[in-house]
């Protein structure tokens, strides 16, 4: 899936910003559930 890819590269690229990461993680939830609903 191109998101989760997406999501991966800029963890790799952020991985002193932990908000970052978080949002990429919220981000991650909120797609899924609207593909799945």
């Amino acid at each position: 899936m191109v998101v989760v890819f997406y999501l991966n590269e800029i963890e790799k690229y952020s991985r002193k910003s932990l908000t970052m990461v978080i949002s990429s993680r919220i981000i991650l939830i909120v797609l899924g559930k609207k593909v799945i609903l």
